[in-house]
């Protein structure tokens, strides 16, 4: 973000890229198969977290090991995390708009969003 608050998307890209740099020099580049499972082992620790209602310290730790591993699997298989968080994105919008007619939650204020069943 630059010091008016506006978003400055080419320094966020910049950022993501550095961010798969540092990843690869932390984790380095395992097999896909063994990221899969430390992946699958993270996302099991995340949900007994949630489940389970513990701290939002234990819950972040736990997310923020599955987001690790998901660049780390992007890291190995070579593929941009900004462009596929990009191409994520753009995909919802797609189908919200042809599921709603427009975005869900677009009119919603940001604290109230998650706070009714997903579709």
């Amino acid at each position: 973000m630059t010091e008016n608050n506006e978003f400055d998307l080419v320094k966020d890209a910049i950022a993501f890229q550095e961010l798969q740099n540092i990843m690869k020099q932390v984790f380095g580049c395992y097999c896909p198969e063994k990221s899969l499972l430390w992946l699958t082992e993270e996302v099991g620790e995340l949900i007994q977290a949630i489940r389970k209602e513990h701290s939002d310290d234990i819950i972040s730790g736990e997310l923020s090991d599955v987001i690790m591993w998901t660049i780390n699997l992007c890291n190995i298989l070579k593929l941009d995390y900004s462009a596929l968080i990009r191409s994520g994105i753009e995909k919802e919008i797609d189908r919200q708009i042809l599921v709603y007619g427009k975005l869900k939650y677009k009119e919603q204020h940001i604290n109230d969003i998650g706070t009714e069943n997903i579709d």
